[in-house]
């Protein structure tokens, strides 16, 4: 569920995806206690490295409670994960990143981050990513070669 509300229901993956594998849907976000709908949240580089912040009041800082929520004891049950695009949370290599001079784009969200620190060869993808059929399988295999080691 987006930050405002809206949901991003994503066929390919409850359809075709569901048919390899069982889902455990988590929204760090709504676990750090944000709740839908909230505030909007960006990454912004500062002196103490990238932060997570709220757009509207920027003083909301929630770097820390997502880092926490990404290290959570069931996801070393997981064999890959899905990823939101472009979300300070949860993209993979598609957020933005406020500078004071300018904006990158290909910022890591918090959450995924600790993903990637804490599992370092689990498979994570954007659910964008997907839609290319290539990839989506080559995904697959990645999950089901990770779930057997």
């Amino acid at each position: 569920m987006r930050y405002d509300g809206d949901h991003q229901h994503t066929p390919l993956i409850t359809q075709i995806l569901s048919q390899h594998f069982c889902f455990h849907s988590f929204c760090p976000e709504v676990f750090i206690g944000l709740g839908v709908p909230r505030p909007p949240i960006q990454l912004i580089a500062t002196s103490n490295g990238i932060r997570c912040q709220g757009v509207e009041p920027p003083h909301n800082d929630v770097t820390a409670k997502l880092a926490r929520a990404g290290k959570q004891p069931w996801m070393k049950n997981l064999s890959g994960y899905i990823v939101k695009s472009r979300s300070p949370s949860c993209g993979n290599g598609t957020v933005k990143v406020h500078h004071e001079q300018h904006i990158d784009t290909d910022g890591i969200g918090v959450f995924t981050q600790q993903l990637q620190l804490h599992y370092p060869n689990i498979p994570i993808i954007e659910e964008t990513a997907l839609e290319d059929p290539r990839a989506r399988q080559d995904f697959i295999r990645q999950v089901m070669q990770y779930h057997s080691t």
